[in-house]
């Protein structure tokens, strides 16, 4: 059985341009993503595709300044 995750993300260094990826993975709300943003003020955060989303969740993300890498 394969796992699908909900959520996939990038974690970059907001001082780099080129090669800036510090970690990537996958997480099931966007409330863990919010955790992510939270604990690391200091990188960008980007998503990359969520499967689904609520309006509640898009507004969390956008509120923390999380790059969408989609409409």
């Amino acid at each position: 059985m394969t796992l699908r995750w909900r959520w996939r993300y990038e974690i970059h260094r907001k001082d780099v341009g080129r090669g800036s990826l510090v970690a990537s993975g996958g997480v099931g709300s966007a409330a863990e993503v919010a955790d992510i943003a939270k604990k690391n003020p200091q990188m960008k955060i980007r998503i990359l595709a969520p499967l689904d989303e609520t309006q509640d969740e898009r507004a969390k993300l956008a509120a923390l300044n999380v790059e969408r890498l989609f409409p």
